[in-house]
Formats: C-alpha cells, structure tokens, sequence
C-alpha cells in the first residue's frame, strides 16, 4: 500500500500489514492533520500551507466478513500499530452486515462508517453468518462504527430519528456522507422509485438523533434503476443497472450521464473535489 498526497506531491510507500483476513472485503479512513490535531506540526517537506502528515486506518473482518478489528498507521512510524479487537457486547448487539461503504465519512475529527446491527435477545447468540432479509430488516438498527482520529478510541453509535424510531428499513441504498452545508448526513434511495430521503444530524441534539430533510426527487433521462455509489461537495454520483455513471444535482435532481463502465460498485467509486484555485496557486508558488 501506498499513500499519495496531489497538492503536495508526496508519495509514501507504507510499511507490510500482516493480516488474516480478505483484505478487499476491508475498509479505510486516510486522515490529515486537519483531522486528527491542530498540534501536529507542518513537515518540512510539504509546500507552504499543506502538511504531509497522514494517518491511515484500515478495519478488517472476521471469518464472517463483520468489522472485527482496528489497524491504524502514522506517517514517519515504521509499522503498523494494533489490531485492537472491537467489543460492542455490552451494547446489546451481536452480528451484523458487512460494512455498507469501505471508505470513511470523517467528520469532526471521527471516521465512521455504516453498518446495520442485529440485536442479542437473552443468551448471546452463536457467531456466524448474517443474511438479510425483510424480516431481519426490522429486527436490526443502523449504527455508525465511530473511530476518533486522534486517539484511535472506537465506539458505536445507534442511528435514531428525532421521535426514537428506526430511520430505513433497506440496506443496499444508504449512503452516510457529509451535505455540501458540512452536515453529517444520511442518503437513502427508496426502493422502486427516484425519492431520495435525506435525514441530517442534529447538532444541538444527542449523538444519535438524526431530522428528516425534504426529500429530492431525481429526474432520470429515461425509466431506470439506480443506485447510490458516492457524494461529494452537493453532488450525487449514482449509476443505472446497464452500468453508466451519473452526477445528480441535489438541489434540482437533474441528472447528467459522465461515464459507463460494464460493473462498477460502490468500493471502486472514491468521490475527490480538487480546489482547483488553491491547487493552481500552490504550483505557482514553488516557482
């Protein structure tokens, strides 16, 4: 593995992970200064105003492709630290499904990422594998698997609407992201339709109260099944079932064809926005 910075044109070849679980079925958080400590010092080998300080975390699986444990790396370290093994047990919660995105959401100094949990009823269940279905669907919860940047303290927080009850029910189409206003967010196609529910975190709330937002209605060229791969900076990257990739605008719905691929899903889809202005000036001032 390999960690590359584009504005400040750095490029870290990163120690061996030695695991022994399937490392594609894992999951990610790349992390700068900015998000981890406003103490960490500027390297000198950055341009003026980029750091090239990064952390790196990478969330493996069980036998049974749950997110089981934390490896975590700091850039100018010589390994990997961990893994710490995740105990939610005390929470009332056992399996789970696979993580719904490998790549974090990291918003105020905490990755997360989106997992639906099943609750323990009595004696803990035996481990095994998780098959979901529409009646597991309402058996289970969404949760946040939430990593502090810092600290690399791990925690899990239920999702919840303002009114206590669970916020969806289907799995494949939640997308947890952060809103073009800086808002953490939730995105959820409904199924069979081109609704897009929106729900936001409550600042002035608890950790796990969440406000439905009007929803978007997205305005397909033509009669299609979609699916959400990403978002970024107020757009929304989904694709149809032949395979082509679209932006939607999410403040009109209006959808724009960018590319086709024959398949593509949503841990091959890693949304960047460039500033380009910054970029342009930071090259002009290394002249």
């Amino acid at each position: 593995m390999s960690e590359c910075n584009l504005l400040a044109r750095t490029y870290h070849k990163l120690p061996p992970l030695r695991c022994d679980w399937k490392f594609d079925k894992s999951a990610y958080a790349i992390l700068t200064d900015v998000d981890c400590s406003s103490d960490v010092k500027q390297q000198p080998s950055a341009p003026q105003g980029y750091s090239d300080f990064f952390k790196v975390l990478i969330v493996g699986n069980d036998k049974y492709q749950q997110p089981d444990n934390l490896h975590s790396y700091t850039s100018g370290e010589r390994s990997w630290s961990g893994p710490s093994k995740f105990t939610f047990v005390a929470t009332g919660i056992t399996g789970c499904m696979p993580l719904r995105n490998a790549r974090a959401t990291v918003w105020h100094g905490t990755a997360r990422w989106l997992v639906r949990y099943f609750p323990s009823h009595g004696s803990m269940p035996r481990p095994g594998p998780f098959h979901f279905s529409k009646s597991t669907s309402h058996n289970s919860s969404w949760h946040t698997i939430d990593v502090d940047a810092e600290t690399c303290r791990v925690s899990l927080t239920k999702i919840e609407a303002s009114s206590g009850r669970d916020i969806i029910h289907s799995y494949d189409e939640a997308q947890l992201t952060i809103a073009a206003d800086g808002k953490l967010s939730l995105f959820h196609m409904r199924k069979g339709g081109y609704q897009l529910e929106v729900w936001i975190r409550q600042e002035d709330g608890g950790p796990s109260r969440w406000l439905r937002a009007p929803d978007v209605e997205l305005n397909p060229p033509t009669r299609m099944s979609v699916l959400i791969l990403g978002e970024k900076g107020g757009m929304l990257i989904v694709k149809n079932n032949h395979g082509d990739v679209y932006t939607v605008d999410l403040e009109t719905g209006d959808m724009k064809k960018v590319m086709s691929f024959d398949t593509i899903n949503h841990r091959q889809i890693v949304p960047f926005e460039m500033d380009w202005p910054t970029f342009f000036v930071s090259r002009l001032g290394n002249r």
